[in-house]
């Protein structure tokens, strides 16, 4: 009886200890969430205004695109490279809008936009060579 009691305190330990582990990796490795990341004109057009109304302390340290962005700005026709705006959401979060460029230096503005990184913290590296 008394080893059965020592198996079931292990076992309900060893339960709390796999709870406990799966939360702080949740916690602290959080998964980034995929995104189009494209937004409208008119939205680019707003967070651009909203930092240059009110230009803040960046309190970000990176931020993530995916390839998808990258790959819908640089597939439209004449687009030889990206441009980026620091902007401002309307809750204040700093962010980048980021929009193709012509040979020309001109930007396709009817063309994709893009926006909506996963801002660090919370979604980052903590492994990463340039964070040290």
């Amino acid at each position: 009886m008394v080893k059965k009691n020592i198996i079931t305190r292990v076992q309900s330990l060893l339960y709390i200890f796999v709870l406990s582990l799966i939360f702080h990796v949740q916690l602290y490795s959080q998964a980034i969430p995929e995104t189009n990341h494209v937004v409208s004109l008119e939205v680019a057009k707003k967070y651009i205004q909203n930092f240059k109304n009110s230009p803040t302390v960046v309190t970000i340290k990176a931020g993530y695109f995916s390839r998808n962005i990258f790959d819908l700005i640089l597939a439209q026709p004449k687009c030889v490279g990206i441009r980026y705006y620091y902007a401002k959401l309307d809750n204040g979060t700093p962010t980048i809008v980021i929009i193709g460029v012509d040979s020309d230096g001109k930007e396709i503005s009817a063309g994709v936009i893009g926006e909506e990184t996963r801002p660090c913290p919370p979604f980052c590296d903590t492994q990463s060579v340039l964070d040290k």
